[in-house]
């Protein structure tokens, strides 16, 4: 007889050979109240433990997502734009996603709101984004 042969089956996980996910994004960065129709430039960036390129996801909180923006490189700034064409409050959160494909969480949301009125006043939307609080007490 032969020496022993081991018949066991093994097994690796998903550890994707040792690549591991970005990390959760900072919140997104961006003005918190606007006009509906006009296009608003929002940032966030990340690192990936293993310096790998890094994606990003938008949830712009209307039921839309953005499409897949990169390669960034691990700690860059993403700037993306986003419209809205309701009247409302939105939570935008973005999530990462390294160039294996392993995906972050998603970060904490940034609250935006766009009021019903159309025409606003470019001095009170200064004023409302140096004072988010004041903005939703008076927007309520």
């Amino acid at each position: 007889m032969g020496a022993p042969c081991d018949l066991c089956f093994k097994t690796y996980g998903t550890d994707f050979g040792g690549n591991h996910p970005p990390n959760i994004p900072r919140a997104p960065s961006g003005p918190s109240i606007g006009i509906i129709g006009t296009p608003y430039s929002y940032s966030t960036s990340t690192t990936d433990p293993d310096g790998d390129d890094v994606y990003y996801l938008f949830d712009w909180g209307d039921e839309s997502t953005s499409f897949i923006h990169g390669p960034y490189v691990s700690g860059a700034a993403c700037n993306v734009s986003n419209i809205w064409y309701d009247a409302g409050s939105y939570e935008i959160k973005v999530k990462s996603i390294d160039e294996h494909g392993r995906e972050s969480g998603w970060s904490d949301p940034l609250s935006v709101t766009m009021p019903k009125a159309k025409v606003i006043n470019p001095l009170f939307i200064r004023i409302f984004e140096r004072f988010p609080l004041l903005a939703r007490l008076l927007l309520q």
